[in-house]
Protein backbone atom coordinates (compact mmCIF):
# COMPACT_ATOMS: atom_id res chain seq x y z
CA UNK A 1 0.00 0.00 0.00
CA UNK A 2 1.17 3.37 -1.42
CA UNK A 3 0.99 6.73 1.55
CA UNK A 4 -1.41 7.72 -0.89
CA UNK A 5 -3.09 4.39 -0.49
CA UNK A 6 -3.06 4.70 3.24
CA UNK A 7 -4.18 8.50 3.79
CA UNK A 8 -7.33 7.55 1.84
CA UNK A 9 -7.65 4.39 3.97
CA UNK A 10 -7.35 6.43 7.02
CA UNK A 11 -10.25 9.38 5.60
CA UNK A 12 -12.55 6.65 4.58
CA UNK A 13 -12.54 5.10 8.20
CA UNK A 14 -12.57 8.49 10.00
CA UNK A 15 -15.14 9.14 7.44
CA UNK A 16 -13.63 12.86 7.07
CA UNK A 17 -15.27 14.03 3.49
CA UNK A 18 -14.13 17.48 3.36
CA UNK A 19 -10.62 16.19 3.13
CA UNK A 20 -11.38 12.99 0.94
CA UNK A 21 -12.93 14.61 -1.69
CA UNK A 22 -9.67 17.30 -3.05
CA UNK A 23 -7.93 13.78 -2.67
CA UNK A 24 -9.76 11.73 -4.99
CA UNK A 25 -10.09 14.58 -7.10
CA UNK A 26 -6.14 14.59 -7.99
CA UNK A 27 -6.83 10.67 -9.72
CA UNK A 28 -3.42 9.89 -8.24
CA UNK A 29 -4.39 7.10 -6.68
CA UNK A 30 -3.31 3.97 -9.10
CA UNK A 31 -3.94 0.68 -7.22
CA UNK A 32 -7.56 0.42 -7.31
CA UNK A 33 -8.97 -2.42 -10.04
CA UNK A 34 -9.90 -0.13 -12.99
CA UNK A 35 -12.92 -2.59 -13.81
CA UNK A 36 -14.73 -1.15 -10.76
CA UNK A 37 -14.50 2.74 -11.96
CA UNK A 38 -17.44 2.94 -13.89
CA UNK A 39 -19.83 1.14 -11.08
CA UNK A 40 -18.21 3.18 -8.78
CA UNK A 41 -19.31 6.66 -10.73
CA UNK A 42 -22.89 5.59 -11.29
CA UNK A 43 -22.83 4.84 -7.61
CA UNK A 44 -21.51 7.94 -6.54
CA UNK A 45 -23.81 10.13 -8.82
CA UNK A 46 -26.57 8.35 -6.52
CA UNK A 47 -24.96 8.86 -3.74
CA UNK A 48 -24.41 12.44 -3.69
CA UNK A 49 -27.82 13.21 -4.55
CA UNK A 50 -28.80 11.37 -1.40
CA UNK A 51 -26.12 13.22 0.39
CA UNK A 52 -27.62 16.25 -0.51
CA UNK A 53 -30.94 14.76 0.34
CA UNK A 54 -29.27 14.87 3.43
CA UNK A 55 -27.60 18.03 4.59
CA UNK A 56 -31.22 19.75 2.93
CA UNK A 57 -33.14 18.11 5.67
CA UNK A 58 -30.73 17.90 8.77
CA UNK A 59 -30.98 20.00 11.81
CA UNK A 60 -28.96 23.27 12.12
CA UNK A 61 -25.40 22.62 13.43
CA UNK A 62 -25.18 18.28 12.76
CA UNK A 63 -22.23 17.59 10.73
CA UNK A 64 -23.12 16.38 7.35
CA UNK A 65 -21.33 13.19 7.56
CA UNK A 66 -22.44 12.03 11.28
CA UNK A 67 -26.32 12.01 9.21
CA UNK A 68 -25.17 9.79 6.84
CA UNK A 69 -23.01 7.51 9.35
CA UNK A 70 -26.81 6.35 10.94
CA UNK A 71 -27.16 4.57 7.38
CA UNK A 72 -26.36 2.67 4.80
CA UNK A 73 -26.07 5.62 2.45
CA UNK A 74 -22.94 6.19 4.43
CA UNK A 75 -20.96 3.24 3.62
CA UNK A 76 -22.46 3.67 -0.20
CA UNK A 77 -20.91 6.82 -0.44
CA UNK A 78 -17.39 5.56 0.68
CA UNK A 79 -17.39 2.83 -1.30
CA UNK A 80 -18.37 4.57 -4.25
CA UNK A 81 -15.37 7.32 -3.73
CA UNK A 82 -12.93 4.48 -3.47
CA UNK A 83 -14.01 2.80 -7.02
CA UNK A 84 -14.18 6.44 -8.41
CA UNK A 85 -10.46 7.00 -6.99
CA UNK A 86 -8.58 6.02 -10.39
CA UNK A 87 -8.99 7.65 -13.81
CA UNK A 88 -9.76 4.91 -17.06
CA UNK A 89 -11.47 4.70 -20.34
CA UNK A 90 -15.41 3.91 -19.38
CA UNK A 91 -15.17 1.17 -21.97
CA UNK A 92 -13.99 -1.55 -19.61
CA UNK A 93 -16.42 -4.75 -20.72
CA UNK A 94 -17.30 -5.85 -23.71
CA UNK A 95 -20.47 -7.21 -22.20
CA UNK A 96 -23.40 -6.90 -20.09
CA UNK A 97 -25.65 -9.60 -18.44
CA UNK A 98 -28.83 -8.40 -16.18
CA UNK A 99 -30.97 -10.63 -14.20
CA UNK A 100 -33.76 -9.58 -12.34
CA UNK A 101 -37.91 -8.96 -12.19
CA UNK A 102 -39.57 -6.32 -13.43
CA UNK A 103 -37.44 -3.35 -12.30
CA UNK A 104 -35.26 -4.64 -14.32
CA UNK A 105 -36.80 -5.85 -17.17
CA UNK A 106 -36.47 -3.86 -20.75
CA UNK A 107 -39.22 -6.56 -22.29
CA UNK A 108 -38.99 -10.15 -21.34
CA UNK A 109 -42.43 -9.84 -19.89
CA UNK A 110 -43.75 -8.48 -22.91
CA UNK A 111 -42.60 -11.09 -24.72
CA UNK A 112 -44.17 -13.87 -22.22
CA UNK A 113 -47.39 -12.87 -21.16
CA UNK A 114 -50.33 -13.60 -23.64
CA UNK A 115 -51.98 -10.21 -21.55
CA UNK A 116 -49.13 -8.53 -20.41
CA UNK A 117 -51.70 -5.38 -18.83
CA UNK A 118 -50.88 -2.05 -18.53
CA UNK A 119 -47.00 -2.49 -19.15
CA UNK A 120 -48.26 -2.49 -22.95
CA UNK A 121 -49.87 0.52 -22.69
CA UNK A 122 -49.06 4.26 -22.31
CA UNK A 123 -47.93 6.04 -20.25
CA UNK A 124 -44.92 2.92 -20.34
CA UNK A 125 -42.80 4.27 -21.85
CA UNK A 126 -43.50 7.59 -23.23
CA UNK A 127 -40.65 10.10 -21.56
CA UNK A 128 -37.67 8.55 -23.20
CA UNK A 129 -38.74 5.86 -25.79
CA UNK A 130 -42.24 7.37 -26.85
CA UNK A 131 -43.85 4.12 -26.38
CA UNK A 132 -44.21 1.06 -24.31
CA UNK A 133 -41.06 -1.18 -24.65
CA UNK A 134 -41.79 -4.24 -21.56
CA UNK A 135 -39.65 -1.88 -19.13
CA UNK A 136 -42.35 -1.16 -15.84
CA UNK A 137 -41.15 2.69 -16.45
CA UNK A 138 -42.35 5.94 -18.00
CA UNK A 139 -38.87 5.95 -19.25
CA UNK A 140 -35.41 3.95 -19.04
CA UNK A 141 -33.76 1.71 -16.14
CA UNK A 142 -31.17 1.12 -14.35
CA UNK A 143 -29.74 -0.87 -16.93
CA UNK A 144 -30.11 1.12 -19.56
CA UNK A 145 -27.91 3.69 -18.11
CA UNK A 146 -25.41 1.49 -17.12
CA UNK A 147 -24.84 0.64 -20.74
CA UNK A 148 -25.28 3.99 -22.07
CA UNK A 149 -22.22 4.99 -19.68
CA UNK A 150 -20.21 2.72 -21.84
CA UNK A 151 -21.33 3.81 -24.87
CA UNK A 152 -23.32 0.35 -25.61
CA UNK A 153 -26.58 -0.01 -27.19
CA UNK A 154 -29.71 -1.09 -25.03
CA UNK A 155 -29.94 -4.60 -24.14
CA UNK A 156 -31.76 -7.04 -26.02
CA UNK A 157 -34.74 -8.90 -23.63
CA UNK A 158 -33.58 -12.81 -23.92
CA UNK A 159 -37.08 -13.86 -25.50
CA UNK A 160 -36.38 -11.10 -28.05
CA UNK A 161 -33.46 -12.19 -29.15
CA UNK A 162 -32.42 -15.57 -31.08
CA UNK A 163 -28.43 -15.09 -32.64
CA UNK A 164 -25.29 -14.13 -31.29
CA UNK A 165 -25.64 -11.28 -33.02
CA UNK A 166 -28.59 -10.25 -30.98
CA UNK A 167 -26.65 -10.41 -28.01
CA UNK A 168 -23.19 -9.18 -29.15
CA UNK A 169 -23.13 -6.76 -26.16
CA UNK A 170 -24.56 -8.98 -23.53
CA UNK A 171 -28.34 -9.87 -22.49
CA UNK A 172 -31.09 -8.94 -20.13
CA UNK A 173 -33.00 -12.10 -18.85
CA UNK A 174 -35.10 -9.96 -16.01
CA UNK A 175 -38.76 -10.64 -16.23
CA UNK A 176 -41.11 -8.67 -14.80
CA UNK A 177 -42.56 -11.08 -11.50
CA UNK A 178 -39.45 -13.36 -11.28
CA UNK A 179 -39.01 -14.97 -8.12
CA UNK A 180 -35.42 -16.18 -7.15
CA UNK A 181 -36.51 -19.47 -5.64
CA UNK A 182 -38.38 -22.20 -8.34
CA UNK A 183 -41.60 -22.77 -8.69
CA UNK A 184 -40.78 -26.37 -6.96
CA UNK A 185 -40.25 -24.69 -3.87
CA UNK A 186 -43.47 -22.71 -3.98
CA UNK A 187 -45.48 -25.74 -4.56
CA UNK A 188 -43.57 -27.81 -1.54
CA UNK A 189 -45.30 -24.99 0.76
CA UNK A 190 -48.74 -25.52 -1.18
CA UNK A 191 -49.16 -22.35 -2.88
CA UNK A 192 -50.15 -21.84 -6.26
CA UNK A 193 -47.70 -21.04 -9.12
CA UNK A 194 -49.62 -19.28 -11.91
CA UNK A 195 -46.88 -16.53 -11.65
CA UNK A 196 -43.99 -16.04 -14.03
CA UNK A 197 -42.08 -19.08 -14.47
CA UNK A 198 -38.56 -17.54 -15.17
CA UNK A 199 -36.97 -17.97 -11.74
CA UNK A 200 -33.15 -16.70 -11.56
CA UNK A 201 -31.96 -20.10 -11.85
CA UNK A 202 -33.73 -20.22 -15.06
CA UNK A 203 -32.45 -16.76 -16.03
CA UNK A 204 -28.28 -18.51 -15.31
CA UNK A 205 -29.44 -21.27 -18.09
CA UNK A 206 -30.30 -18.87 -19.98
CA UNK A 207 -27.26 -17.17 -19.52
CA UNK A 208 -25.25 -20.33 -20.38
CA UNK A 209 -27.45 -20.81 -23.21
CA UNK A 210 -26.11 -17.43 -24.70
CA UNK A 211 -22.53 -18.01 -23.62
CA UNK A 212 -22.58 -20.82 -25.88
CA UNK A 213 -24.05 -18.92 -28.88
CA UNK A 214 -21.14 -16.00 -28.12
CA UNK A 215 -18.62 -18.47 -27.77
CA UNK A 216 -17.82 -21.77 -29.54
CA UNK A 217 -14.78 -22.98 -27.34
CA UNK A 218 -14.55 -22.34 -23.54
CA UNK A 219 -11.69 -20.34 -23.91
CA UNK A 220 -14.05 -18.06 -25.99
CA UNK A 221 -16.23 -18.23 -22.94
CA UNK A 222 -13.75 -17.72 -20.43
CA UNK A 223 -12.37 -14.21 -22.04
CA UNK A 224 -16.57 -13.50 -22.40
CA UNK A 225 -16.95 -13.86 -18.94
CA UNK A 226 -13.72 -11.90 -17.66
CA UNK A 227 -14.62 -8.53 -19.36
CA UNK A 228 -18.27 -8.49 -18.79
CA UNK A 229 -20.60 -6.82 -15.88
CA UNK A 230 -23.10 -8.86 -14.31
CA UNK A 231 -26.01 -7.31 -12.64
CA UNK A 232 -27.80 -9.77 -10.14
CA UNK A 233 -31.36 -7.78 -8.98
CA UNK A 234 -33.07 -6.55 -7.81
CA UNK A 235 -34.99 -10.29 -7.03
CA UNK A 236 -36.64 -12.25 -4.05
CA UNK A 237 -39.25 -10.08 -3.18
CA UNK A 238 -41.95 -11.75 -5.33
CA UNK A 239 -40.89 -14.75 -3.50
CA UNK A 240 -42.63 -12.91 -0.36
CA UNK A 241 -45.39 -10.74 -2.48
CA UNK A 242 -46.53 -14.47 -3.69
CA UNK A 243 -47.22 -15.92 -0.23
CA UNK A 244 -48.95 -12.07 0.65
CA UNK A 245 -51.08 -12.10 -2.30
CA UNK A 246 -52.14 -15.69 -1.56
CA UNK A 247 -53.04 -15.05 2.09
CA UNK A 248 -50.47 -16.31 3.97
CA UNK A 249 -49.74 -14.79 7.53
CA UNK A 250 -46.13 -12.99 8.16
CA UNK A 251 -45.57 -15.52 10.66
CA UNK A 252 -45.95 -18.24 7.91
CA UNK A 253 -43.79 -16.47 5.45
Amino acid sequence: MTDKDEELSVLLKEGKMEELIPLLEENTIPSINPKLCLVGKLITDCSCMLLESKQRSRKPGTPIVSSMTSSNGSHLLLLSLLLLSTSTALCCYTHIFNFGDSIDDNGNWLHYAPDPGPVSQLPYGQTFFGYPTGRFSNGRIIVDFIADAMKMPFLTPYLAGKTAQDFRYGANFAVGGATALNQDFFREKGLSVEFTPYSLETQIKWFKKVLNLLGSKEADRREIMSNSLFLVGEIGGNDYNQPFFQGRTIEEI
